[in-house]
């Protein structure tokens, strides 16, 4: 890779941070006004609709004719990874705040790491990843409880809370078996196309539940009384959030580290924290601050190699060294 495509790679993941952070303040104003299941159903639809247009135009709408076991396989993977991952996000973003719910989303590799350690038992435990998760689930709780037991928001705040804790514990689980379970496929596909497949299948799971949810007439009533504020947030989180956020994260994932990537995306919080204070005034007060120093401390922990095995190969590398 020469350094004029690294240079784009981290271009490209600085865009992405910058567009998904400032998807959850979008994702909270839109959701005040679009019911949950509406929302849900609209943003998989634009979103499938944007990425089957661009295999089709790009000449490769064939990546997506699989065998049929193969679809039962992505089946599971899009349950997770699309639509109750998507319904718990949109709905939980109607109360929570954005700030909160990107350092929750943040803690995505925390659950990830758990889930391999205790579940699939494919990823060894460490006092390095004890520290960092013990310190994530610390400064989280922090910021949970900054604002007092009294949030001024009643319940609701919680509930959004908690919503969005289900959303990144789905999410976990579609990252931990996805790797697995495309491995097992009949032919390999390509992340673009699989993002597709998972979106239009995600939107097949849930055509049942809106259609029990809501009729035509119902679905009509309700899109006009959205505001273009709403609308505009909408539209953001579809096309922004979805297809362009994702488009940049593939293009920077294939040239750059892990560990690059990592950093960058453990700034979300921050870029979330940012937007939401000048947009919407989400007071940011001093345990926040705090809490959320630490929890992307422990994050940032949780990613890195064993400092403790790192230094003892140095170690013994200098002895060798000092022998030869």
């Amino acid at each position: 890779m020469t350094e004029r495509e690294r240079k784009w790679a981290i271009a490209a993941m600085l865009g992405q941070t910058l567009l998904a952070g400032s998807g959850f303040t979008f994702a909270h104003n839109a959701s005040k006004e679009i019911p949950p299941v509406i929302f849900t159903f609209l943003r998989m639809f634009g979103a499938s609709l944007i990425f089957v247009c661009y295999l089709f135009f790009s000449g490769s709408i064939q990546k997506i004719f699989l065998p049929f076991k193969d679809y039962f396989k992505l089946s599971v993977l899009a349950l997770f990874g699309v639509t109750i991952n998507q319904f718990l996000f949109l709905a939980g973003m109607k109360y929570a705040l954005p700030a909160n719910s990107a350092l929750l989303y943040a803690m995505t590799p925390l659950f990830v790491m758990i889930i391999s350690i205790v579940f699939l038992k494919s990823e060894g435990f460490s006092f390095q990843k004890g520290l960092g998760i013990a310190m994530a689930f610390t400064g989280a709780l922090i910021v949970l409880f900054s604002r007092g037991l009294d949030f001024g928001f009643g319940e609701e705040l919680w509930f959004g809370n908690l919503m969005i804790l289900g959303a990144v514990i789905s999410w976990a689980i579609y990252i931990s078996l996805g790797k697995k379970i495309m491995n097992t496929l009949s032919q390999p596909i390509d992340s673009i196309a699989s993002t597709a497949l998972f979106m239009m299948i995600g939107f097949v799971q849930f055509l049942p539940i809106a259609i029990g949810y809501f009729t035509l007439n119902d679905f009509i009533t309700s899109l006009q009384f959205i505001s273009p504020t709403a609308w505009i947030g909408f539209a953001y989180v579809t096309v922004l959030g979805a297809a362009v956020a994702y488009l940049l994260l593939t293009y920077a994932i294939s040239r750059l580290e892990a560990s690059k990537v990592s950093i960058f995306m453990n700034a979300q919080p921050i870029v979330a924290a940012t937007v939401s204070y000048l947009t919407i005034g989400e007071r940011l007060s001093a345990l926040f601050l705090i809490g959320g120093s630490i929890a992307i401390i422990g994050i940032f922990l949780t990613q890195q190699k064993d400092f403790f095995f790192v230094k003892k190969e140095i170690e013994i590398d200098l002895d060798r060294n000092s022998r030869s």
